[in-house]
């Protein structure tokens, strides 16, 4: 009977090891085309889009395509960019420049088996084409690409990146108000917004429609005091996983939960934002008031 027993155990182990690769294997193709979480971008090449009617939301169209090892997305693909100082710079920038083409650091977010795009810094670029050679002019031979006996076929994506070239337009940095960290020596106030870093604070999450036309900012965090006097701020979070995973954690209590928050804050439209990197649930031993 107990070795019957133990046979069963481990026939039940044996088939569990064969079924877990199966189930890794279906989540990774359920989560095609999502890159994951925190991928930072470093000068990616696209054209900002305008927002459709009845949203705030613009749009990074891919020049080329972009993965982060694990999965991709292809060029020509739009990801909706989130509100920071850097993506109201290059909303003025577009428009005064007709191009409205960027090469863009960031980092991506992921909210919902969605990809976003947070802005960090931005150059504006310009597509240069060659001139035509003069026809009075000897045309040097061109290098033969991809012939049928190269030892090494270059890819066909290399050689249209070849056939044209990028260059970044070198503009005037246009002032914007800085109503965070305001210089005297600066009169006019026209220095470019700085985005901060919030660390360690409490708070707690609120899920509210946003009263704005962002319709993807839906939860907040307004900073908890603790009986200190101070003023209750609430920053409006930017969609991430860090803030996916305390929505969840939140759903699942009747009442509202104490986190502990860090992140980067940052201004759009005259409104501060928080892009959450750490939430943390904080254990209140029934020591602090409800």
């Amino acid at each position: 009977m107990v070795r019957r027993f133990a046979v069963a155990i481990l026939f039940v182990a044996f088939v569990a090891g064969l079924c877990a690769p199966i189930a890794a294997v279906g989540a990774g193709l359920s989560r095609k085309g999502i890159l994951r979480d925190g991928f930072a971008l470093t000068g990616i090449v696209g054209k900002l889009t305008a927002p459709a009617s009845g949203n705030d939301i613009w749009l990074f169209e891919l020049a080329a395509e972009l993965s982060d090892e694990r999965s991709q997305i292809a060029a020509g693909s739009s990801l909706g960019l989130l509100a920071s100082s850097a993506l109201e710079k290059m909303i003025a920038d577009a428009n005064e420049h007709p191009e409205k083409t960027f090469r863009l650091w960031g980092e991506i977010t992921e909210y919902k088996d969605r990809n976003f795009i947070f802005p960090i810094y931005s150059l504006p670029v310009s597509i240069i084409n060659e001139p035509k050679p003069s026809t009075q002019n000897k045309q040097k031979p061109r290098i033969a690409i991809n012939e049928p006996n190269d030892v090494l076929a270059i890819p066909q994506e290399i050689v249209d990146r070849l056939s044209k070239k990028r260059a970044v337009r070198t503009v005037k940095l246009r002032g914007t108000p800085n109503t965070i960290n305001p210089d005297s020596k600066d009169p006019g106030n026209k220095r470019q917004k700085q985005d901060f870093i919030l660390s360690n604070r409490t708070a707690f999450l609120v899920e509210q429609a946003d009263s704005s036309n962002l319709k993807i900012y839906n939860s907040k965090f307004v900073l908890d005091a603790l009986g200190r006097g101070l003023g209750n701020k609430a920053l409006p979070a930017l969609p991430c996983k860090a803030l996916e995973r305390a929505e969840i954690k939140q759903h699942s209590e009747l009442e509202p939960m104490r986190f502990k928050i860090s992140g980067v804050v940052t201004e759009y439209k005259g409104r501060h934002y928080l892009l959450c990197q750490k939430a943390v649930w904080v254990h209140s031993h029934e020591n602090f008031p409800r």
